[in-house]
């Protein structure tokens, strides 16, 4: 299990570019070759605490297994960048862990950054999550305290272009998953946490199974 820990004010700058090409660098053990769009990569039992983004991810085939970002501002992020090429084909997400942060996810395409609505006359870009765990409570910074609140509730996925994402979501999340008007484009499975790890796995074992059968 490989640790993450950058430790700088969660409100501050995210987009700290410097930052976040380190950790994607580091969590896919491949140099400038894994910010393309056009490779395959794998990363695997990753933990990322800290940060202003936990994990930033700008291409497709990516697969992100057991990863975990904590107290992290953003959790995930897609599509923060510019890129090239539709993007249309799935980054997929096994076992992971959203844990303490501010938002879980944003959904972007090529580095916009205001809200839109998509060309739907182009592809989707597809995201699959199975077995996602989170911990929904995000500590606020004690330079940020204004009525003795220190805690809140973790703020649902922000799908900054509406319509220009789509796929599937298995998550142990409670209420919306999506900000309003937003995620229309995911087949969306909610579980507890009074389901057991073990029917946790199970799921989404049979989920990877149906998605890519070949690696069985």
């Amino acid at each position: 299990m490989r640790r993450i820990c950058a430790r700088f004010p969660p409100s501050s700058d995210v987009s700290n570019m410097r930052l976040i090409t380190f950790l994607i660098t580091f969590a896919f053990g491949k140099k400038e070759k894994a910010l393309k769009q056009r490779f395959y990569a794998v990363s695997k039992h990753l933990n990322v605490w800290y940060c202003g983004k936990g994990v930033s991810c700008n291409g497709e085939h990516f697969i992100f297994e057991d990863v975990k970002v904590h107290h992290d501002y953003i959790g995930f992020v897609f599509g923060d960048r510019h890129t090239v090429g539709k993007q249309e084909h799935p980054n997929i997400m096994i076992g992971c862990s959203i844990e303490g942060c501010y938002r879980l996810m944003t959904l972007s395409k090529n580095g916009i950054t205001t809200l839109q609505d998509y060309d739907t006359s182009l592809p989707k870009s597809t995201l699959i999550m199975i077995g996602t765990s989170t911990e929904a409570s995000w500590s606020i910074p004690t330079n940020e305290v204004v009525d003795g609140t220190t805690k809140t509730k973790t703020l649902p996925i922000k799908e900054i272009v509406k319509n220009g994402w789509g796929g599937r979501i298995e998550i142990d999340w409670s209420g919306d998953l999506f900000e309003s008007g937003t995620g229309a484009g995911f087949a969306i499975s909610k579980y507890l946490h009074e389901n057991s790890a073990l029917m946790k796995t199970y799921r989404g074992l049979k989920e990877i199974k149906d998605w890519i059968p070949f690696i069985f």
